[in-house]
């Protein structure tokens, strides 16, 4: 099977019940903090190594705490005979979100798809399993117990809290029918048709906001999505939103600096509909 059918059969033994964009932002977040500690060239030497490094520690605590976490905000963690696959296709999910993550930014030297191997993930499910058990049976553990065991929510804060630093950016809204400036179809053949249909909205009506984007045409919705901020700096804000219920894409707009900057230049303004994938498309927008 190739990696898009066995995420696919992941994504189906889970019920569809955590969105891509949550296994995208857990691990963005944190790589993102990361990269501002200890530099890409240091994340870079690191990631996926075999060497010992607070930087391995984390992104091995991404997959296991972190599918657990989200395993728990879903309410997949019940007494089920589908409770170990459900952790393997968690672990497996988050870990070909941490390797993809990685790669996008320039920090991944390795050509597999995943951050290890499928060995290394069936290790990981196993912990994750473990750890499944006692959040079951931590409501009915004696008081002296409890007070030496971590919940899932503890756990996520003192393994990750310190990495997973959410970024808030003020209101905007963005009403306009743009212009394509650009588009780079990328070297994945099967969005080319997506790329094409989202070139074709040109001189649509764009209705954006912080939580959604809009497009209509002669006063017909046809499309829209939620939008959740994954990245801020000064210079470009970005955003996950929905195709599918298996697709995502990244929607890309100047930050607050870079658009005092063009409007004080009378520069065009642009945002950026793209893939999540490395190599796949991006169409770039002016209004």
């Amino acid at each position: 099977m190739s990696t898009t059918e066995i995420l696919k059969e992941a994504y189906t033994l889970i019920d569809n019940k955590i969105s891509q964009s949550t296994f995208i932002d857990i691990s963005e977040t944190i790589i993102d903090s990361l990269i501002k500690k200890f530099g890409k060239g240091t994340v870079s030497r690191y990631a996926g190594s075999d060497d010992t490094s607070e930087i391995n520690n984390v992104l091995t605590h991404v997959i296991e705490v972190g599918s657990l976490k989200a395993m728990k905000d879903a309410g997949l963690i019940i007494n089920t005979n589908t409770l170990t696959d459900r952790c393997i296709a968690t672990a497996f999910i988050m870990n070909h979100s941490l390797a993809q993550v990685l790669k996008q930014k320039g920090a991944f030297n390795y050509s597999r798809d995943g951050y290890f191997t499928f060995d290394g993930v069936q290790i990981l499910a196993g912990r994750i399993h473990e750890l499944c058990g006692i959040h079951l049976s931590y409501n009915n553990l004696p008081q002296h117990v409890k007070n030496d065991t971590f919940t899932v929510d503890e756990l996520f804060t003192f393994y990750l809290g310190d990495y997973y630093v959410k970024k808030n950016i003020p209101p905007f809204s963005i009403v306009c029918k743009p212009s394509v400036e650009t588009i780079n179809y990328g070297s994945i053949a099967s969005e080319k048709n997506l790329a094409d249909a989202m070139k074709s909205w040109e001189n649509c009506l764009f209705d954006i906001s912080n939580s959604q984007l809009r497009v209509s045409h002669n006063g017909e919705i046809i499309f829209e999505s939620p939008l959740e901020l994954i990245e801020a700096d000064e210079i470009y804000e970005t955003f996950l939103g929905n195709i599918n219920s298996f697709q995502k894409f990244r929607f890309l707009k100047s930050g607050n600096t870079a658009s005092l900057i063009m409007n004080a230049v009378h520069k065009k303004h642009q945002f950026t509909i793209a893939s999540v994938l490395p190599h796949g498309f991006a169409i770039t927008y002016t209004y």
